[in-house]
C-alpha cells in the first residue's frame, strides 16, 4: 500500500528530478527579469487563446 496521500484534483507534481544523483542537475538561483509586466502580459494573451 502507497503512504502517499491521494490527490485528485490540480497539478500532480512529482519532481522527480531532485532524486538524482547531482551528475544530472546544477542548483542555480533564479535571475530577475527587466520587464516582469511585460512576460506577464505576454502569459495572460497565451492564456487567454
Amino acid at each position: 500500500m502507497n503512504n502517499k496521500k491521494e490527490i485528485k484534483m490540480g497539478w500532480h507534481l512529482d519532481y522527480s528530478y531532485a532524486r538524482l544523483p547531482k551528475f544530472f542537475y546544477t542548483n542555480i538561483k533564479p535571475s530577475g527579469v527587466n520587464s516582469p509586466s511585460l512576460i506577464m502580459r505576454l502569459m495572460k494573451h497565451f492564456i487567454m487563446q
